[in-house]
This record gives C-alpha cells, sequence and structure tokens, in this order.
C-alpha cells in the first residue's frame, strides 16, 4: 500500500467525530472503518514483508486481517473473546497513526502466531524483524527442530502457545533471584516488569510463582546442545553463550554474550530485543520441561 494511500485512509480517520454512541463496540462507524481498511492492501502489505513464501503468506494474511478488524470493531469474528487483552483493542481517540497501528498489530499478530497458524512449517529468518512488542518463540528455519522438542508442548506452552519470555542475563538475574528469595514471587514479578523483563503474553499465566519460574528457574547444566538446536541455526553463537548464563552456580561475563546478540542483530537486520526473547522463550521451555 503506497504511502499516499496510507496517509489518505489516516486523514479521513482522523477526521471522524466519534459520539459515545459511535465508540460503542460494533458501531456503524467501526464497521466503517473496518470496511475502509478492508478495501486496501495494508495489512496484506505488512504480512508479505515477514513472509516470502507465498503459501505462508496467503494463511497468515487470512489470519492477520481477520484479528486486525476483530480489533477495530470490538467483535468477534473468528477468534475467542475470552482470550482477548482488551486493553488491545483500537482506540479510536488515540493520537495515534491509524495506519500505524495498523502496521505493528499486524506484525506483531503474524509473529505471535506464526507457529501455530502455520503447523510448525519452517520460517524465514527474516521473520524476526521490527516488533515492537516482542518476539514470538516461532521462527525456527528449515535445520532447526520445534522448540518444545516433543510431538505436544507442555505445561505453560500448552496454555500459553504464544508465549515469549525475555529471561534475565547477569546481575539483573541475580538480582531478581534476591528478591524471590528475600521478599515472595509477587515483589519478584513486579520488580522484573519495572526492570523490563517481561511480555505481555505472560500475563495469562496462571500467576506470579508460574512467571517466576519462566524467568528465572536454572535450565540442566549439560543443556546447552539442547538449547542451541531450539533457535535458528544462525544463532547458535548467541545460544552457546546463553546458556551458562541460564544455569545453575555459573557466574558468567555477560559481556562476550552481549556483543554477539549486537552482532547477530546488525547482521540480520533486527532488534536486540527478539534475540534476547528468542533465547529466553528457548530456555524457559528447556526450564519448565
Amino acid at each position: 500500500m503506497s504511502g499516499v494511500r496510507r496517509d489518505e485512509l489516516d486523514a479521513w480517520v482522523k477526521s471522524l467525530t466519534w459520539t459515545d454512541a459511535d465508540l460503542e463496540y460494533n458501531s456503524p462507524q467501526r464497521r466503517e472503518v473496518a470496511a475502509r481498511l478492508s478495501a486496501t492492501t495494508l495489512v496484506e502489505w505488512e504480512v508479505d514483508q515477514i513472509f516470502p513464501n507465498e503459501e505462508q503468506r496467503d494463511r497468515m494474511i487470512e489470519y492477520a486481517k481477520t484479528r486486525v478488524l476483530e480489533k477495530i470493531l470490538g467483535k468477534s469474528i473468528e477468534s475467542n473473546p475470552k482470550q482477548w487483552n482488551f486493553n488491545g483493542l483500537w482506540d479510536p481517540l488515540s493520537d495515534t497513526s491509524f495506519c500505524g497501528w495498523v502496521r505493528r498489530l499486524t506484525q506483531s499478530i503474524c509473529k505471535a502466531n506464526a507457529r501455530r497458524v502455520l503447523h510448525g512449517r519452517a520460517v524465514n529468518d527474516s521473520s524476526l524483524a521490527s516488533d515492537e512488542d516482542g518476539y514470538n518463540p516461532a521462527y525456527d528455519d528449515a535445520s532447526s527442530v520445534s522448540l518444545t522438542g516433543r510431538a505436544a508442548p507442555a505445561g505453560p506452552f500448552e496454555h500459553v502457545p504464544e508465549l515469549v519470555v525475555p529471561r534475565p542475563v547477569g546481575p539483573a538475574r541475580d538480582r531478581l533471584l534476591a528478591d524471590l528469595t528475600d521478599h515472595d514471587a509477587d515483589w519478584c514479578v513486579g520488580e522484573a516488569y519495572r526492570l523490563g523483563y517481561w511480555h505481555r503474553t505472560m500475563e495469562r499465566l496462571s500467576g506470579p510463582r508460574e512467571q517466576c519460574a519462566l524467568l528465572l528457574a536454572p535450565i540442566p547444566n549439560t543443556a546447552e546442545d539442547e538449547l542451541v538446536r531450539m533457535v535458528p541455526a544462525t544463532m547458535a553463537e548467541c545460544a552457546r553463550r546463553y546458556a551458562p548464563t541460564q544455569m545453575s552456580g555459573r557466574k558468567v561475563d555477560v559481556r562476550a554474550l552481549d556483543a554477539a546478540v549486537r552482532r547477530y542483530a546488525r547482521d540480520y537486520g533486527v532488534f536486540r530485543w527478539d534475540v534476547w526473547c528468542v533465547l529466553g522463550t528457548a530456555a524457559a521451555r528447556l526450564a519448565c520441561a
């Protein structure tokens, strides 16, 4: 979708006046906005940037567009509204660019649901790029294995298939472990959130104890090779340097790990946050298997 078309759609949405009735979910005005978006190729264009494979792209366009429209309407079309984060629905009174919101939401939906929607097919490493909400562990390439290593996921990953866990390393990990010992899980979760070791999908877990376990439970001391197999092959160096930071009783200088993550992010054009989330989610699966 061209920048001119985006500007036109943004300008039209911004020109609308919203009464209390218009703001109601599934109101005629919300439906009109959804219809205008459906007539564009904005969602299709964003999905195309993430999934160069035509079969994957077509399936994800169908999935993502429906979810974007649901968030505009505030009404279920296909998904289960009991699983919705209602804070993520479109706010017509927001000053944020409507097209910018649609683009970011489309990227987030694709990356958070790729493995489940595509039933485990390989996803190109380019799919790592640009996700403001964090990265979903789905992005294996053809030479890597399922992140679960099993026929079906277990525990929290069965309850929340799109779960993302940005686990801390180094002093931050030590600090949160001390908080858990000196205080309790509620306190520890609050500190993890404040320090930035958090992803919105963790809110759907059973509570602070489970959240802390995913963030801090150690992986087996012999699990380095398994962790490497659980991430894209291009990320092997990062995974080997990361694994010791998640083991019990290991004191590791994280500077080499940080440098490896920076190099990977630079070389593959992704955010460092994305890389940390891939590593952390893989480690969480190992720790809680």
